[in-house]
């Protein structure tokens, strides 16, 4: 099942996603965050150095370095993720929430077939919601409850106006259906007008790094519930040996107040 915190990461980060579906704009954020500010010469030869180790039939620096000027460090900037000064012929992170991310930084660091296509896949908000969707249902969903759910999901309002769902509609069968069926990532019915994801190990990765909770998280609340387990008796237990060494019970409002904040960061 997915969670509330992993969709507003998407959310937020929606343009950040878009940005990074390129691995070449992955390497540049990956060393940019690992040393910043980085000159542009030192960039290219980054690049290059990079690709000779991964192929043997490598882009020449030359492209590496019309790419870099002419798309790479253009939608980086787009984008917020980048400063760049031309002037000074440098480069370096912004102050953008993304790059403070562990997820997103997780993601920059994947190395893993398809991951251009997995992000692309989830780089458009319709897009995005319905993969989420079909994949937690496991089973095909209509093309109409799908952009119902998606418009509920985009709109300010509790309940979607019947324009902005058909508008949804449209979308989801004539642009990111087919998308997503190109990307193989769902199967859609056209005669019957229904969906089902399709299991990609790529996304699932993705998946896995956006939604699954923070395992320290999980610990924190292990361990929260062997302390009241500790703290307070068994049934037919004295509840005087179990608070032996303690000033006393742990007070209602502090308990709520530690699973409230344990709560938020999930």
């Amino acid at each position: 099942m997915t969670s509330w915190k992993g969709e507003n990461f998407l959310r937020s980060h929606n343009p950040a996603i878009e940005a990074i579906t390129s691995e070449e704009r992955r390497m540049i954020l990956d060393a940019l965050l690992t040393q910043s500010p980085l000159t542009e010469g030192a960039l290219v030869e980054f690049l290059a150095t990079s690709e000779k180790e991964r192929e043997s039939d490598s882009p020449t620096r030359e492209a590496l370095q019309i790419d870099l000027f002419h798309t790479n460090l253009p939608t980086l900037k787009a984008t917020d993720l980048i400063a760049w000064d031309q002037s000074k012929e440098t480069v370096e992170t912004t102050n953008h929430p993304a790059l403070t991310d562990p997820r997103f930084s997780k993601i920059l660091k994947l190395d893993s077939d398809g991951l251009n296509t997995a992000l692309r896949g989830i780089s458009h908000e319709y897009r995005r919601i319905a993969l989420t969707i079909l994949r937690d249902k496991h089973e095909p969903i209509s093309r109409d409850t799908l952009a119902r759910e998606i418009a509920q999901r985009c709109e300010t309002q509790t309940v979607p106006e019947t324009a902005m769902i058909e508008e949804v509609a449209i979308s989801l069968h004539h642009t990111h259906f087919p998308k997503l069926c190109e990307m193989n990532l769902i199967t859609y019915d056209a005669d019957t007008e229904r969906a089902s994801y399709t299991a990609n190990q790529t996304l699932e990765e993705v998946f896995k790094i956006i939604y699954d909770p923070d395992q320290s998280i999980v610990d924190k609340y292990e361990g929260f519930l062997r302390g009241l387990q500790e703290t307070y008796p068994q049934p037919g237990q004295d509840r005087r040996t179990q608070l032996s060494g303690l000033s006393g019970g742990i007070p209602l409002w502090l308990i709520l107040q530690v699973f409230g904040r344990l709560s938020s960061q999930i």
